[in-house]
């Protein structure tokens, strides 16, 4: 029973921080609609990426590749300064 209650409380140390910070989101009432959305289009897009990983793997490589670029572009000229 001590290392049941033991690793009880480390999961609730490591839970607990992302728990709150999930009921301080949720109770923001306008951030709700947003995570509805992103919801929304997570829904619709990862069937998607699977089709075009398996139609054309290259293509799917070079957008991700390119993505990439341009979220490290951001970071060091627009998110840094």
């Amino acid at each position: 029973m001590k290392i049941i209650n033991q690793a009880n409380d480390k999961v609730v140390e490591i839970v607990k921080p992302i728990w709150d910070q999930i009921v301080q989101f949720f109770s923001k009432e306008y951030y709700v609609v947003y995570a509805v959305i992103v919801l929304f289009l997570v829904i619709l897009i990862i069937p998607g990426l699977f089709t075009l990983l398996k139609k054309c793997p290259k293509f799917f490589a070079l957008i991700i590749v390119l993505l990439g670029i341009v979220v490290l572009l951001w970071y060091f000229f627009i998110h840094k300064n």
